[in-house]
């Protein structure tokens, strides 16, 4: 009866090509990540999520209505530093969000 050692099992066969072969693999490897950091702005990130929603669901229908029926405004909260508080309403009344005084509302 023949005993089976580790180089005539397949996974014990691929193990020892991988060790022998080790330099190939780092190049390899290496070759990926260099690709990989190339290839980084052929990728587009699509963050609209009615994209994804087929055209008969009733909310992407919803949405296209609402957006053909109705103007949206954009907003946007500001943060500035370093400023005094005069300079600050002189700001907020150029951006024209300014309803009055600043710290009446706090």
């Amino acid at each position: 009866m023949k005993i089976k050692t580790e180089e005539e099992n397949f996974w014990g066969k691929i193990s020892t090509f991988i060790v022998d072969k080790r330099n190939a693999f780092f190049l390899f490897f290496i070759g990926l990540i260099i690709f990989s950091a190339f290839s980084l702005s052929w990728v587009e990130v699509n963050d609209n999520l009615i994209d994804y929603l087929p055209e008969t669901t009733e909310t992407r229908r919803g949405i296209t209505i609402m957006e053909d029926e109705f103007i949206t405004y954009a907003s946007a909260k500001v943060m500035v530093s370093n400023i005094t508080f005069e300079e600050g309403e002189k700001l907020a009344i150029r951006l024209g969000g300014y309803r009055g005084c600043i710290r009446c509302q706090l």
